[in-house]
């Protein structure tokens, strides 16, 4: 086929299905095109989507742009807010309607109500198709769980789509073009909401300290029994307190989503190399953290292949010491865990898996995380391959 011929066939499946695109964007997507010899419209658009891991937003959102290769000042002028006449989202918008309930016109806290009843998230929704109370913060941590096993295992089929999109996550900064050190100090401003400094940059010395000092009190009342108290009466008050205790307390069987974003690739491998589902215990849907219990103390395990007798531990920094990069002084100014402590602890969770015949490993999220995701495959592959002799 005549290579114009092609570039008219992708420019048009760009104009007809793809659109927006920022003009030096759509110049390296047609060259990546090419490259990949791609012919078929189908074929184009769905290399296209992939690449660019296009949303399905409208031109209404940012995002929608941003994949599109526009700059932030660009973005906003393109952005186009649609001004709808009626949104069943707003107070104001019920405030002049018949409620069927009580025959009058709606008030403000009956409006809200209504609002909150469209929304899973929300109590309102559940009580409105007669569920009690209780049973409606029953079915809300429910829809929670199920929500977050599905983004767990949309995480595991597609790793790559879920790799440094929000700006929380520093390799955000760095696709940007900032520098590591430059990425770093942007997520620290990015998550710090709450130090003095914080509050004095965005109301000022005077009243960010009044409002700092405000922010402290408030946090220490609602961490405190009384709020819940307060808030729901003595006795289920009380209970609501108890259970937040006792989840804090007892280590709870199940990954976080930044080990299984690491852990994910080691996964597969696995699979591939013919271990079993049952054998990986990861916290992962249906599978449960391995665990020891050591003297009625139970000690759970990011990602243990029973079969290859191999535990891996990833340890997030701001609550696990790293002992090489991280000294006392630098760690405390982060976090209130003793430091001698918390690496005592670490160690005594590596020896009781040692003494039970386990190779350990352990991954901190300030190492170079692909080199060691590489490492450790090679590592397991190793040990497959001595099994399999």
């Amino acid at each position: 086929m005549d290579p114009f011929s092609v570039i008219d066939i992708i420019k048009k499946v760009i104009d007809d299905r793809v659109k927006n695109l920022h003009p030096k964007l759509e110049e390296i997507i047609i060259k990546k095109v090419i490259d990949n010899k791609l012919k078929s419209k189908k074929s184009i658009l769905k290399f296209i989507r992939h690449e660019l891991n296009l949303p399905k937003n409208g031109t209404a959102t940012r995002i929608y742009w941003l994949r599109r290769g526009w700059s932030d000042n660009e973005i906003e002028i393109k952005r186009k807010k649609e001004k709808k006449p009626y949104s069943p989202m707003k107070v104001d918008n019920w405030l002049n309607k018949i409620n069927n309930k009580t025959g009058k016109l709606y008030t403000k806290d009956e409006a809200k109500f209504k609002i909150n009843s469209f929304r899973k998230m929300k109590k309102e929704y559940w009580m409105e198709r007669g569920y009690s109370l209780e049973e409606s913060e029953n079915k809300i941590v429910e829809y929670q769980k199920d929500n977050s096993k599905k983004f767990i295992q949309k995480m595991i089929n597609n790793p790559d789509m879920y790799k440094d999109i929000r700006d929380n996550q520093i390799g955000f900064y760095i696709k940007k073009g900032y520098s590591l050190e430059e990425s770093k100090n942007l997520l620290k401003y990015r998550q710090d909401t709450k130090s003095l400094n914080f509050f004095i940059k965005k109301y000022g010395e005077d009243d960010g300290i009044i409002k700092y000092n405000r922010n402290i009190i408030e946090m220490g009342y609602k961490s405190s029994r009384q709020y819940y108290i307060d808030k729901y009466g003595y006795n289920i008050g009380n209970k609501k307190y108890t259970d937040i205790l006792i989840k804090r307390i007892v280590p709870m069987s199940k990954a976080s989503k930044e080990s299984v974003k690491f852990f994910t690739k080691i996964y597969n491998f696995l699979i591939e190399k013919g271990i079993l589902k049952k054998d990986i215990y990861w916290g992962v849907n249906d599978s449960n953290e391995w665990f020891i219990n050591k003297n009625k103390n139970l000690f759970f395990y990011d990602f243990t292949i029973k079969s290859l007798k191999i535990i891996i531990e990833y340890n997030g920094t701001k609550y696990h010491p790293n002992p090489v990069k991280d000294t006392k002084e630098t760690w405390m100014s982060l976090n209130s865990i003793e430091f001698n402590m918390k690496l005592i602890e670490d160690e005594l969770k590596k020896s009781l898996a040692v003494s039970q015949g386990f190779d350990y490993y352990v991954v901190f999220s300030n190492d170079d995380l692909q080199l060691k995701q590489n490492q450790i495959i090679n590592k397991l592959d190793k040990k497959i391959k001595e099994i399999c002799q």
